[in-house]
């Protein structure tokens, strides 16, 4: 798991490993950024991320799921750029589950935070990974308001699938491509899995 990245260096909470189905998966789910509330539980892999618990925590599923998150440390306490790494160890079919393409439905969700309600869609920005080649990377974007666009990339690995999410708050207009430093967290948390689990 990434311990650091550049100026991603503060980890808001400590690494873990758990079992699917422990609560404290869907404990530190909820607070990873974009895990609000959606009109669509079945958009959550997506909307929320692997460790949001939804789909690892139904009966009968086994395996192991390490999470790591990092904020910037440029300007204390926090300038807005974010970062967060999972893991799983699962059945190849359960692996398949979890890196398929989102269903056409998912193109649009509304999201909360209990106080206001907004719209954001979800988009389809393949990158170029080393030693991985071309990956299916996607976006999350808010159609209006400030809320930080969320990129996010999901690579396997053998027995293994890696789901990096990445948001820098304080990029205003999401006209990029993709970002150079998701790109740099790609290719670096890709290598570092490769080497520690091969």
């Amino acid at each position: 798991m990434l311990t650091s990245f550049k100026s991603l260096k503060q980890q808001p909470f400590p690494l873990m490993v758990a079992q699917f189905g422990d609560p404290l998966v869907t404990h530190r789910g909820a607070l990873q950024l974009g895990a609000q509330a959606t009109d669509k539980p079945s958009c959550d892999l997506w909307a929320k991320g692997l460790w949001s618990g939804t789909t690892l925590s139904r009966a009968g599923r086994t395996g192991l799921i390490g999470m790591a998150s990092l904020l910037d440390i440029r300007d204390a306490p926090f300038i807005g750029t974010y970062a967060a790494q999972v893991i799983i160890h699962a059945p190849e079919k359960l692996l398949d589950e979890l890196t398929h393409a989102p269903a056409s439905e998912c193109a649009t969700i509304t999201m909360s935070d209990n106080q206001n309600e907004w719209r954001v869609r979800l988009e389809r920005s393949p990158v170029q990974v080393r030693g991985a080649g071309e990956v299916d990377a996607y976006r999350l974007v808010a159609e209006k308001g400030a809320e930080p666009t969320i990129w996010m990339a999901r690579l396997r690995h053998g027995p293994y699938v890696m789901e990096v999410r990445f948001a820098d708050s304080e990029v205003k207009e999401q006209t990029v491509a993709v970002p150079v430093m998701f790109q740099d967290l790609l290719d670096h948390s890709f290598a570092r899995l490769r080497k520690k689990l091969p």
